[in-house]
């Protein structure tokens, strides 16, 4: 088992360094004997962590998981986003349960008119991927950066993204004439690193709500955390055989929720 472990992803975490402090959530104070008492409702782990070394891009990477950045819409009940965003605009496009890759639904398309809007004020850098059914399911990720995308967990350039439009709002629609579902759509302004596609695709299961930290750092994982990134500590080093004058080291807190 990996050290630190964050949504399924393996962390560069640093042994050296690394501390758990606990948090007690109580009152203490002095009785009107002289007494000293402590009234406690419960003990929770706070985690402090160095990640690193970083290319500047991983760096972002891993700021944006810890921070929470991102939508997510798992499309089980209604096209909410776990954060609360919405569609703007819609057409030919619902919530259905006739295929679904996780939970009781997912997002239906109808061929060819089927089309949805979210303002999500996306700059590049950024990275949407989604689960894809056509005739079968498919994980597909899209890049900024690059032509085409990941499909199963394997990039391909010429991968079609004709049905993915980001031009600040994210839209999705379906051109070819087939009934398409989506389920399980993350939406990150930031590059997810390829490394981080391969095992998000062999693990093969939904996208957390929230930010999940188990390894063996983590006492009696999985844990629901919320994490917070402290500094971005900037570096001269060799970094994957190159030179590189602007890796970064993470600092960041994993406090329990």
């Amino acid at each position: 088992m990996s050290f630190l472990t964050l949504n399924g992803i393996a962390a560069p975490a640093l042994v050296e360094g690394s501390k758990k402090t606990t948090i007690e959530i109580a009152d203490r104070g002095t009785a009107f004997s002289g007494a000293p008492y402590v009234s406690l409702r419960r003990r929770k782990n706070l985690y402090s962590v160095r990640l690193g070394p970083l290319s500047q891009s991983d760096a972002d990477a891993w700021a944006g998981l810890v921070a929470g950045d991102g939508h997510h819409w798992t499309f089980d009940a209604d096209l909410y986003a776990d954060d609360g965003l919405t569609y703007s605009t819609l057409a030919n496009a619902a919530v259905s349960s006739t295929h679904t890759k996780f939970g009781a639904k997912s997002l239906k398309l109808t061929a060819t008119t089927g089309t949805i809007t979210f303002p999500t004020a996306l700059v590049e850098p950024w990275t949407v991927m989604v689960w894809q059914y056509k005739v079968a399911w498919h994980w597909v990720v899209v890049r900024s950066d690059v032509a085409g995308g990941w499909t199963d967990g394997v990039y391909n350039a010429g991968t079609s993204t004709s049905w993915l439009s980001v031009a600040g709002s994210t839209v999705l629609s379906e051109p070819i004439g087939l009934d398409t579902w989506y389920d399980d759509l993350i939406i990150l302004p930031y590059l997810v690193p390829a490394s981080w596609i391969a095992s998000l695709y062999s693990a093969a299961v939904v996208w957390p709500t929230g930010l999940v930290a188990t390894g063996d750092m983590i006492s009696n994982g999985p844990r629901s955390v919320l994490g917070k990134v402290n500094d971005r500590n900037q570096e001269q080093l060799v970094l994957a055989g190159s030179w590189a004058d602007n890796a970064e080291r993470l600092d960041i807190d994993l406090e329990e929720v």
